[in-house]
């Protein structure tokens, strides 16, 4: 507290109200934000003014990437599992079927951002997940080997547990070979 006063008039203000908002994170926590979306505003506003050309685009991915944290890190995992539901069962695909996966998630974080509205999970999501959903189903449109597929959905793991809370089994599949799952390249029903 202190410190801010030394600090210019707008550095000042944001200082402060940084603090009230640190000050605030537990009533923010326990879901309370009634009366919290305006002071959210004004501080987008205030630090859009800062000087030095800071730019309202990176002043809400900075929004964002507080709320995303909150909201990642106040998630329970594990609450009401048995022991036995621990290891979640892996569905079985093959290339094809990773990618339909992969392009159905995309198009539910753009659907929830559009009906549900932005939170700083969606925006985050928007900003470095769907980019890389858009580069794994650019990277399965060619073939792809066994080993390659696995270590697609290793990293499709991993990127998805920082942004999406829903459904966390989505991701844990088992890639099969599609010449062994169809029988061969040449195996055709009939024949």
């Amino acid at each position: 507290m202190a410190a801010a006063r030394t600090l210019p008039f707008l550095e000042r203000r944001l200082a402060l109200a940084w603090e009230r908002s640190l000050v605030m994170s537990c009533w923010y926590a326990r879901g309370n934000r009634h009366g919290f979306e305006l002071l959210e505003e004004r501080g987008f506003a205030l630090m859009s003014m800062l000087p030095e050309g800071v730019q309202a685009s990176v002043c809400r991915e900075f929004v964002d990437a507080v709320d995303h944290r909150h909201e990642m890190g106040s998630r329970v995992d594990g609450v009401g599992e048995s022991v036995s539901a621990a290891e979640p069962a892996l569905v079985e695909v093959n290339q094809k079927a990773l990618r339909r996966r992969m392009k159905d998630e995309r198009q539910l974080i753009v659907l929830e951002s559009v009906i549900g509205g932005q939170s700083g999970r969606i925006g985050q999501s928007l900003r470095h997940y769907v980019p890389w959903l858009d580069f794994a189903c650019e990277y399965l449109e060619d073939p792809r080997e066994v080993q390659e597929l696995e270590m697609l959905v290793a990293r499709w793991r991993i990127e998805r547990s920082k942004y999406v809370v829903e459904n966390p089994d989505y991701a844990h599949v088992r890639i099969v070979d599609v010449k062994t799952a169809q029988g061969g390249p040449h195996h055709r029903e009939g024949m």
